[in-house]
């Protein structure tokens, strides 16, 4: 019985401390916190265009499939236009590739109407599933850190010359065989 009160209270007391190491990271306030909230509403929509994307795949659902593509052709030109991604050269980057990436689907799935439009789409669905990937990593700052130049291999000592070889004493000339006898 008290050791199920004693796990009890230690479960609790817990859970409180995560709650609150999480709600002091949750307050943790961007300096510019109209920006950051644009950004991360931004990222937010393209992860939800993403998953869309991804599950009208999975469900072979060509017209949903279709419905995202004009939902990421309208919310790539908001990026493109807004003024707060003029400098993020990867943001629009990625934004451009994605809305030529949409369109391009767009027109080739109004042309491949067949049996399976989608499976002959396949390679160009995963390229803009991970451009979008991409644009939220670009959106949020995520993505890996540059590498620092690797610093140059300190003073190495020179390699000391080779002494030249000393002068060798001539060898004598070898004597002579001696006459072989005759049987």
């Amino acid at each position: 019985m008290k050791t199920t009160v004693s796990r009890v209270v230690t479960a609790l007391f817990t859970s409180a401390a995560l709650v609150a190491g999480g709600i002091g990271m949750a307050t943790a306030v961007p300096v510019d916190r109209e920006h950051a909230s644009v950004i991360t509403s931004t990222a937010d929509d393209v992860q939800y265009l993403h998953d869309q994307l991804a599950q009208a795949v999975e469900d072979d659902d060509v017209e949903a499939v279709d419905g995202v593509l004009g939902q990421i052709d309208r919310t790539m030109q908001v990026i493109l236009t807004a003024e707060q991604y003029e400098r993020a050269a990867a943001v629009r980057a990625d934004a451009e590739k994605a809305r030529d990436l949409g369109t391009r689907l767009q027109a080739k799935l109004t042309q491949a109407r067949g049996d399976d439009p989608l499976a002959t789409l396949n390679g160009l669905i995963q390229t803009l599933l991970a451009t979008l990937s991409a644009l939220v990593d670009n959106l949020l700052g995520g993505g890996t850190p540059g590498v620092p130049d690797v610093p140059g291999v300190p003073g190495v000592p020179d390699v000391p010359e080779v002494p030249e070889t000393p002068d060798l004493p001539e060898v004598p000339e070898a004597p002579g065989l001696p006459p072989a006898p005759l049987p």
